[in-house]
């Protein structure tokens, strides 16, 4: 005869447990420091991401690589530029690239307002 209690049958209804390991997560969260967090995520996102190349490459598939996102035309570009400048007259730039990236975000910005705007007035008109 073995020693061991048997195993407790868990009638708990799933909405009810899914409710305490909710809370359960949130109290754990909130007892670790925000370094401690962000560790734990990373480290969680790093092995998704090595049990999706070992899934490639057990399925034979090349490991994914990323595409550079192609730049907007010279044109564009200068525009984007010139708008900083005028918004920020008084910053001063660590880098040309920061210049530049602080430019695309504004015609992205400007963009999805752009987007928001159009679909708004689509709505209205239907």
């Amino acid at each position: 005869m073995s020693d061991k209690k048997p195993r407790r049958q868990n009638n708990i209804d799933p909405a009810v447990a899914a409710a305490r390991a909710r809370v359960a997560g949130l109290a754990s969260a909130a007892a670790r420091t925000p370094e401690e967090n962000s560790a734990m995520m990373r480290d969680r996102a790093n092995a998704r991401w090595a049990k999706h190349r070992a899934e490639r490459e057990a399925a034979g598939l090349p490991p994914r690589s990323t595409t550079p996102k192609p730049l907007p035309s010279a044109r564009s570009r200068e525009y984007w530029l010139r708008v900083i400048d005028r918004e920020q007259p008084d910053r001063e730039w660590k880098s040309a690239e920061e210049r530049l990236s602080a430019a695309m975000l504004r015609a992205k910005q400007e963009a999805a307002r752009t987007a928001l705007s159009r679909a708004k007035n689509a709505g209205a008109s239907e």
